[in-house]
């Protein structure tokens, strides 16, 4: 009989289709494959099965299985090295794991978890248990798919929105000063809504604004580009709308894999916003892409050095980092304004001055007070709406 399971969702209950949900079995003795198969094929699993580690890596793409049970030890890798390859892959990393091992150890358990296994079970185990840990595997990636088909939609309506805002603002020098509100108030809204996903706060995004065209003001670019800088700059992180919210509220340090998806907001931000025909998502494009470009060419996605990065990219990477390091994150408490100035014109050793303009650090150094008192101004108006 096929599996049919019961999720919440929104507040409602829906029943998933009812299908053969595909289990994995990585393991290398043939003894323990055929008593997982034997045990859950009869409660309508599907199931398929590899001796090693490379093996299960490419099988995982053509199989696509519902959850994966993965043996500790393997012939040509540990499965703890198998977890970390699926789990730095876009394609793999919401499949849940289950590490089966005959080693018993807190280390051993806390490693697997740690890694992003969604479960973790000793040998000998309990068919039982084995048969409720597999059900509740398959919910997990259940509610995954259902977030991922979440963010594609949201990713979607926010293409379309930005494509409308485009096609009725081709003109935005002749409109009123009525309807430029209107239309700087829908790009600031429309740009909040994907900071939603990091736990970012109004007063971050206006705080960025300021610091960045008293910045422009400075290294003189004109008034009327400044005006733009204004509501294209908090634009700068729009990309992580398409970023695993498991990746970006992670209150631990990111794996090597998970940083190489983060980075991809910036060229996730600059596809969302490109073809546009408005001054303030056009600049807001340039900045989405640039911002984590570094003057010493050590930043992403490209390795831009020097000049070859836009001021406007270069200077919203200055503030951001500013104002990255004054603020509480789940992951670290904030720093004060004398810890961060220190921090950006000295080097911690993670933050360096040569990432930086050497033309915009001076500019910084002459108005560090003031980035003080912007933040200062706004910092009433972090709070998550």
């Amino acid at each position: 009989m096929a599996c049919g399971l019961l999720i919440p969702y929104n507040g409602f209950i829906g029943t998933m289709e009812k299908k053969r949900y595909k289990v994995l079995i990585v393991d290398d003795e043939p003894l323990v494959v055929r008593l997982i198969k034997e045990a859950i094929e009869p409660s309508g699993y599907e199931t398929a099965s590899s001796p090693d580690g490379n093996t299960a890596l490419r099988l995982v793409k053509e199989y696509k299985p519902d959850t994966i049970l993965l043996d500790g030890t393997l012939p040509d890798m540990s499965g703890y090295d198998v977890l970390r390859k699926l789990k730095a892959s876009h394609e793999t990393w919401s499949i849940p794991a289950i590490i089966i091992t005959a080693l018993g150890d807190r280390n051993s358990k806390y490693e697997a978890l740690n890694i992003g296994a969604d479960d973790f079970l000793n040998k000998p185990f309990d068919i039982d248990e084995l048969r409720i840990r597999i059900n509740n595997s398959i919910k997990v990636k259940a509610y995954n798919d259902l977030l991922n088909d979440y963010n594609n939609v949201l990713e979607k309506t926010v293409r379309e929105k930005t494509k409308e805002l485009n096609a009725a603002l081709q003109d935005l020098q002749t409109m009123n000063e009525t309807l430029k509100h209107a239309y700087h108030d829908t790009v600031f809204r429309l740009t909040r809504a994907a900071e939603y996903k990091d736990e970012f706060t109004g007063g971050h995004l206006k705080r960025i604004s300021a610091y960045s065209s008293l910045l422009g003001e400075y290294m003189g670019i004109s008034k009327s580009d400044r005006g733009t800088i204004v509501y294209a700059s908090p634009m700068h992180d729009i990309g992580k709308i398409g970023i695993p919210d498991h990746i970006l509220q992670k209150n631990s340090p990111l794996t090597a894999g998970e940083f190489e998806i983060i980075k991809g907001h910036t060229t996730i931000g600059a596809t969302i916003l490109q073809d546009a025909e408005s001054d303030v998502l056009r600049m807001g494009q340039q900045i989405a892409l640039t911002h984590h470009e570094r003057w010493d060419g050590t930043g992403y996605p490209r390795g831009l050095k020097g000049t070859k990065v836009p001021l406007i990219g270069r200077i919203v990477m200055l503030v951001d980092q500013y104002d990255a390091l004054r603020s509480k994150r789940p992951y670290k408490s904030p720093l004060s304004h004398e810890q961060v100035y220190d921090i950006i014109t000295r080097g911690d050793g993670r933050t360096m001055p040569q990432h930086f303009d050497p033309g915009l650090l001076e500019v910084f150094k002459k108005l560090s007070d003031r980035f003080d008192g912007i933040y200062v101004s706004f910092h009433d108006e972090d709070t998550v709406p």
